[in-house]
């Protein structure tokens, strides 16, 4: 009875944090190549600070997006809050080579649905790119479509993310479209 009791008031505690969030707003001189999928305005975002941790609350594919382009630091602390319908725009992978994502995403079992890469350009293929040190977690991905991006030699891919040094990946799902 004693657990029930402490689990309804850490879930109690969490909504509350939760609603009564900071409202994050993104730097509009983000540099990475993926801002072309978005105006000059900038995407806002919700924060939660939970044991001197900020995360970055990720609600929608606007806000998706803009992580994708870096607009809020890809050294960041991520947590998605709903599931995601990505539209069939080509998808932009999260960190690169020389600028990895070095934070945390935690997909909190929400799905990200419709993943697509098609272009034969891409050098890498998934919902992250290159990460470093970073901690992927509880990602649902479904009807991912990324084996026609890039050339077969050229280009490495998986779905929750292409290349990985020193990090955390796990509990994660993948159904491909």
């Amino acid at each position: 009875m004693k657990k029930i009791s402490l689990v309804l008031t850490v879930l109690m505690i969490l909504t509350v944090l939760i609603s009564t969030g900071t409202n994050a707003k993104a730097e509009s001189g983000a540099t990475s190549a993926n801002t072309e999928a978005f105006s000059n305005e900038a995407v806002e975002m919700d924060t939660l600070t939970f044991r001197g941790k900020t995360y970055y609350l990720v609600f929608t594919e606007e806000q998706l997006r803009a992580v994708s382009a870096g607009q809020f630091g890809w050294d960041k602390n991520y947590m998605q809050q709903a599931d995601i319908q990505l539209s069939s725009d080509e998808w932009l992978p999260i960190g690169t080579e020389n600028n990895p994502f070095t934070g945390s995403y935690n997909g909190n079992g929400y799905e990200i649905t419709g993943l697509t890469m098609k272009s034969s350009d891409a050098e890498l293929a998934g919902l992250f790119g290159y990460a470093k040190g970073a901690h992927l977690y509880n990602v649902a991905l479904r009807d991912v479509d990324i084996d026609a991006a890039g050339s077969s030699t050229d280009c490495n891919k998986d779905a929750i993310c292409a290349m990985a040094e020193d990090c955390r990946i796990y509990d994660n799902e993948v159904h491909k479209k």
